[in-house]
């Protein structure tokens, strides 16, 4: 599974594609190492941090809560990040979201 939930936390392994044609869940990527990944399309180019600002954005949008409850862990720079989402009353909303784009 591509996440986990510790607490009022969730932890999620994202594998982002950035430069792509729209902002969109592009459902789940299994590595060779069968680690699972939800692949997230981000129109914007990764320079200077931009993708990873639209990545927050775009999740914020998607699972409706603050930027600020969004936070990256690890992968500032890379394609295959941790992402951090602080559920506080909305943990079982954003697991629905997480089990939907796992269907995808």
């Amino acid at each position: 599974m591509f996440y986990t939930q510790e607490s009022q936390k969730i932890i999620i392994s994202v594998k982002i594609m950035p430069n792509a044609g729209e902002n969109a869940v592009k459902g789940v990527f299994v590595s060779a190492e069968q680690k699972e990944y939800l692949r997230i399309a981000i129109t914007t180019v990764p320079e200077k941090g931009k993708a990873n600002k639209d990545l927050i954005k775009f999740l914020s949008k998607k699972l409706d809560i603050s930027k600020s409850q969004i936070e990256i862990l690890s992968g500032e720079t890379s394609h295959f990040k941790k992402i951090a989402l602080d559920g506080k009353s909305q943990t079982d909303e954003i697991i629905k979201h997480l089990e939907e784009w796992s269907q995808i």
